[in-house]
């Protein structure tokens, strides 16, 4: 029931939702990829504010509880926030206008990449605990620290490339190269020692690159095809995410 609850229909609902307001942004604004970092920038640092309100939720109302009252705001939330999300939509005369994937051999080739590379992050993502305790013996307190300054990071990281992209045009292949340069550099420092600043510094840079990563996937769907398909084709290539997230998760 937890599967199926918690695992499948909440997290249906979150990519269902993921999408609008970027397709919003991505249509009435002026500078596309800044407000898509700022939009995606929420979500990476919704961890960072839901996760202390959760765990006292749990150790101060039980599991049960906690549901019941997590489905209280968020039900509260979606009844005052959806309207407002609606009225921002952008409509044609004749309705709002729907598309299907366009799907074509570039289009494929750019889901395996961002599925490849997406699953080499959240690989990351996940040992971050397990390098941590494990490895390095840090302590609760050393990792809550930890985690709360890569999350602040790879959120801060999607506004960023945003502008960058904004201000010095989107080159797919020079952006993604600087991405990989860091994560080298973090493979490589990692393996120096167990300073707690090193740790911090390593493990942070792979949360930014991720982070910067993730920024250049509508600007991708918006510049490489189609802008009438931007919708479908971002939806589809953002399945990616689900896709790398298995494989990293397995691999971890």
């Amino acid at each position: 029931m937890l599967t199926l609850s918690y695992g499948v229909l909440i997290e249906f609902g979150v990519g269902m939702l993921y999408g609008v307001p970027l397709f919003i942004v991505n249509n009435l604004s002026s500078r596309p990829s800044l407000y898509n970092g700022i939009v995606l920038s929420g979500f990476g640092l919704s961890s960072l504010i839901m996760g202390p309100v959760l765990i006292g939720l749990i150790l101060g109302y039980g599991l049960s509880m906690t549901f019941l009252i997590l489905t209280v705001i968020f039900l509260v939330s979606l009844l005052i926030l959806v309207p407002v999300l609606q009225a921002e939509m952008p409509f044609e005369k004749n309705g709002q206008s729907l598309s299907k994937p366009s799907f074509s051999k570039k289009l494929i080739r750019i889901y395996i990449f961002f599925a490849f590379a997406i699953m080499i992050g959240l690989l990351m993502i996940g040992l971050t605990q397990v390098i941590g305790v494990a490895y390095y013996q840090y302590n609760d307190h050393h990792m809550v620290f930890a985690i709360g300054v890569f999350a602040l990071l790879n959120g801060g990281a999607r506004p960023l490339m945003g502008w960058v992209v904004d201000r010095f045009g989107f080159f797919m292949a020079r952006n993604v190269a600087l991405i990989f340069i860091v994560v080298v550099v973090v493979l490589g420092l990692i393996n120096q020692g167990q300073s707690f600043s090193l740790f911090i510094v390593s493990m942070g840079l792979f949360w930014f690159s991720l982070g910067a990563f993730l920024a250049m996937l509508p600007v991708v769907a918006r510049n490489y095809f189609e802008a009438k398909n931007y919708a479908s084709n971002y939806g589809f290539l953002f399945t990616a995410y689900g896709v790398g997230a298995i494989l990293g998760t397995v691999f971890s």
